[in-house]
């Protein structure tokens, strides 16, 4: 069991707790964690499908530069996270291609 706590600071601090079976599932897990305090998830539909492509120089910082990417495309676009599932994630290299 992986476990994950983020630290995000806006206007104001909170944390984040995802686990999962795996890496891959736990940081699936924080991705919807940071849009749940977004937003009512339940409300959200998907309408388009985003590919990101990350690497990191360690599982922190993996984690810190996915989360930083989908933030960014957050306030880019009309984009919210309602699924989350990688197409390929390698925890030795630190990388991952994650379809939104």
């Amino acid at each position: 069991m992986f476990h994950f706590i983020i630290l995000v600071i806006f206007s104001v601090i909170f944390r984040i707790h995802s686990w999962g079976n795996t890496v891959a599932a736990a940081f699936e897990q924080s991705a919807i964690g940071m849009f749940g305090y977004m937003t009512d998830l339940t409300r959200v539909t998907i309408s388009k499908q985003y590919d990101i492509e990350v690497s990191g120089q360690d599982m922190q910082n993996l984690l810190y530069k996915f989360l930083d990417e989908i933030l960014f495309m957050f306030c880019a676009e009309p984009f919210m996270v309602a699924k989350v599932c990688f197409c390929f994630f390698q925890s030795h290299t630190f990388a991952l291609i994650s379809c939104l």
